[in-house]
């Protein structure tokens, strides 16, 4: 996650050999959680169908509703293809304010909605209790928000 914030991009060969991996062992759909929607231009060179989760996180978004409607704009941008979909979603209950997890919900229509949930069980202990290396993790980038 440190590395994370310090690049501002996704690299293209992984994407690329990963796509081309996946599709080697049969796969014909797949469901990808970004940030930045890079994977679009590949999945569409493939044979490969799916749905691109745009993920958003924060609680302190000034204006939830602009932060939605910015994304989707970026959403509305990609060139349309018959095998892929894309939305914009949440990260998770405990990285969204309760006011952009509205504005996502507002804004979703019938498109597909994913969310991280008790993927883990140090998550599931967070959710749970409030404890654990996930807090920790939460704090230690200064981003927890009782």
């Amino acid at each position: 996650m440190a590395l994370r914030r310090t690049v501002s991009h996704e690299p293209p060969e992984p994407i690329g050999q990963a796509i081309a991996e996946a599709h080697a062992a049969g796969t014909v759909l797949v469901g990808d959680v970004t940030n930045t929607l890079t994977t679009h231009a590949w999945l569409a060179k493939s044979e490969i169908g799916g749905c691109l989760f745009r993920e958003l996180l924060g609680f302190s978004a000034p204006d939830p509703e602009a932060l939605v409607a910015g994304a989707w704009h970026q959403v509305e941008q990609l060139p349309r293809t018959p095998l892929l979909r894309a939305s914009v979603v949440p990260h998770a209950p405990y990285s969204v304010s309760p006011g952009l997890l509205r504005a996502i919900a507002r804004h979703a229509g019938a498109h597909p909605i994913s969310v991280h949930l008790g993927e883990s069980a140090e998550e599931v202990e967070f959710l749970r209790h409030g404890s654990g290396s996930w807090r920790e993790l939460i704090q230690s980038l200064n981003v927890w928000k009782p």
